[in-house]
């Protein structure tokens, strides 16, 4: 039987709790030798759990539009996100702009995996930023697309996914600099 050395840290919050009981906190660190079965199974369903964290403010979003619930601030269509991560939790940004959340993932994703066609959410896009009709086929045609992206994540590796991220949003400060 083949064994895989995974780290600790990354299984799932359950299966932690059940290796740390009786363990002190000196402990620290342990070596687990899973078998590689159980390790593959483990490493989908955390990367299946990571996909669904990362979707839900999305699939959010859809669900908004679909109803036809755009927030106006400013002129242009809001969204609330309060699960976005801890920096922009910091500046108190919670209302993001859709078009701009679109965008970014477009971008994001045109990094990862430039062979995904992310056409509808670009006219999305362009409809939210000129207040333009937005069609319930068209959205559903865009949340599709993002679908698919959602599916690729759980066959990207996590430094991967993270280093594109990192990537496209010192882009983004980059380009606001030069344009500023």
């Amino acid at each position: 039987m083949t064994t895989t050395t995974i780290n600790p840290d990354t299984l799932p919050r359950a299966l932690r709790r059940a290796m740390q009981r009786g363990k002190s906190v000196a402990a620290g660190r342990r070596r687990v030798d899973v078998p590689a079965v159980i390790a593959a199974g483990i490493r989908a369903s955390e990367r299946e759990r990571r996909a669904n964290v990362i979707a839900r403010p999305m699939r959010n979003m859809f669900q908004m539009l679909a109803r036809s619930e755009v927030y106006d601030i400013d002129g242009k269509a809001h969204m609330h996100m309060p699960e976005i991560d801890a920096w922009h939790a910091k500046k108190g940004e919670e209302w993001v702009v859709i078009s701009h959340v679109l965008r970014g993932w477009i971008d994001l994703w045109g990094r990862i995996a430039p062979d995904l066609t992310l056409y509808r959410m670009g006219v999305l896009a362009d409809c939210l930023e000129q207040w333009k009709p937005m069609t319930e086929r068209l959205i559903e045609q865009a949340r599709e697309e993002f679908e698919q992206t959602i599916t690729r994540i759980g066959q990207i590796e996590h430094g991967k996914l993270t280093s594109q991220i990192m990537t496209t949003e010192i882009a983004w400060e980059l380009e606001k600099f030069i344009h500023a």
